[in-house]
């Protein structure tokens, strides 16, 4: 299970505290769309949720890579050890946008 260090928690909540931040243009929009289908207190729920974490949604679909602001470790147990597998073919009618897709990562200058 992925967890959030004390230092990102801290600052989340800081950042969440900030007086006059507003959402992003593009986190605005998910959350109108998502309005209509919630109840009151849901969409409440998720605005704070968006404004508390916006710092971790790239703000583009091109704007992808690493990030410091989340930290994670996957407890698999004391005495597991994550399995290891091989790469797996891409179905040829996938295979077209997958290369569409990672020559756009690479183009971007992923780091």
């Amino acid at each position: 299970m992925a967890k959030m260090t004390t230092a990102e928690e801290e600052n989340a909540s800081k950042v969440s505290k900030e007086p006059g931040v507003g959402l992003r243009s593009d986190l605005q929009e998910l959350l109108d769309r998502c309005k209509g289908k919630l109840s009151d207190a849901q969409a409440l729920d998720v605005e704070r949720f968006l404004h508390k974490c916006r710092l971790l949604f790239a703000p583009w679909n091109f704007v992808l890579g690493r990030t410091a602001v989340v930290k994670q470790r996957i407890n698999t147990g004391p005495t597991e050890n994550p399995i290891k597998q091989g790469a797996r073919k891409i179905l040829l009618h996938l295979l077209q946008e997958v290369n569409k897709q990672v020559n756009g990562m690479l183009n971007k200058t992923l780091k």
